[in-house]
């Protein structure tokens, strides 16, 4: 496991550490808050051929992320979730500067488990825009490799109430996209021209070697108003 995931595991770890037994007792102290903010930061990556080892060679680097839900029941809240995901990319066959990313925008709906103390268990489940990127100079000239798309997330974390209005947990999301577009850059003599086709117009092996799942770990910070 690199360390960049052991240290995301290590904060998540020590979030949870904030509900002492004498805490858990007691109920959250926003219960009845309607709007919820949250910021996350953690790590993430693709997975499939496309990502590597052997290929474009990704691997988990850092993420960060912002959700905003309305929750007008204690066990229940919809919103929105942007994630933005920095991958490492290292192929020994190609050029150098690579870089590697992708992108979900989301609807979102979580569901709280009930409890009565300061600890919040929960469960969501998203469904929207998806978007991986692969570039890398050659020769002076930069090209790149897109993927876009639909996903469906599933994710699950815990929070902490460490004091009024403001929460710190952790977070794993699972995204499983449905990509519908693939563009390349081809260089030419003078110039860069990039070519899209909708990936149902391609080799069956093409298709297969495509990103078919994102995942994040990481921890957040959750605001109440």
């Amino acid at each position: 496991m690199r360390t960049s995931t052991i240290a995301a595991l290590l904060v998540s770890a020590a979030a949870l550490a904030w509900a002492s037994p004498a805490s858990a007792q007691r109920r959250p102290s926003s219960e009845g808050s309607l709007f919820l903010l949250s910021f996350a930061l953690g790590v993430g990556d693709c997975d499939d051929w496309l990502c590597g080892p052997g290929e474009k060679d990704t691997g988990p680097h850092l993420g960060f992320g912002v959700q905003a839900h309305v929750r007008p029941v204690p066990f229940f809240a919809i919103g929105g979730d942007f994630h933005y995901q920095i991958m490492s990319a290292d192929a020994v066959d190609l050029p150098q500067d690579e870089s590697a990313d992708y992108m979900l925008a989301n609807l979102s709906l979580r569901g709280y488990i009930p409890t009565q103390s300061i600890v919040e268990p929960w469960i969501g489940l998203g469904f929207g825009w998806a978007h991986w990127g692969y570039s890398a100079v050659d020769g002076g000239k930069e090209r790149a490799h897109t993927l876009s798309g639909t996903d469906l997330a599933i994710s699950a974390g815990v929070d902490v109430q460490v004091a009024d209005h403001v929460a710190v947990g952790g977070m794993f999301r699972l995204a499983f996209p449905y990509w519908q577009e693939r563009c390349k850059d081809k260089i030419e003599v003078d110039r860069v021209t990039e070519e899209c086709r909708d990936v149902d117009t391609l080799e069956p092996l093409e298709q297969d070697q495509m990103p078919d799942m994102l995942w994040f770990l990481g921890a957040h910070l959750r605001l109440d108003f």
